[in-house]
């Protein structure tokens, strides 16, 4: 490579890293000065609520958990129109260790930090019995 050349792509270089280094310092500027508009933006005032207000919501969301959780709680194709059971059939055979073994799971809004009742207790609420055998 010739030494016109390289003085070429040297000074190229040169220049690259000085528009680099402006840009990060006019980038860094801009970040001090619009700090307070952006924490404005994304930090809202503080909010008083009431009590009462949390507790409503609370039971607000978890009756909307209970309908959610009632709707897709099947998760099968159904080809044979089987589901729901009807009426006459109150005996199943329930298989897997999920039917005996609970695990919650999730964090943040997503997490379930307590359950009222499992599945086998489910179906005995419905009137449906099991083969115990199975189970066990």
């Amino acid at each position: 490579m010739n030494k016109i050349l390289k003085g070429i792509l040297r000074w190229i270089a040169n220049v690259g890293m000085v528009l680099l280094l402006i840009a990060a310092i006019l980038l860094t500027g801009a970040d001090f000065i619009l700090a307070g508009m952006i924490e404005r933006m994304i930090v809202s005032a503080n909010v008083e609520v009431s009590q009462d207000t949390v507790e409503a919501t609370k039971l607000s969301n978890a009756d909307l958990a209970e309908e959610i959780e009632g709707e897709g709680i099947v998760l099968l194709q159904n080809n044979d129109k089987t589901l729901p059971l009807s009426t006459d059939i109150t005996r199943v055979n329930v298989f897997g260790w999920s039917a005996t073994q609970w695990i919650g799971g999730g964090s943040g809004s997503g997490q379930i930090t307590s359950v009222d009742t499992d599945f086998l207790a489910s179906l005995k609420e419905a009137g449906i019995s099991y083969n115990e055998e199975l189970i066990n």
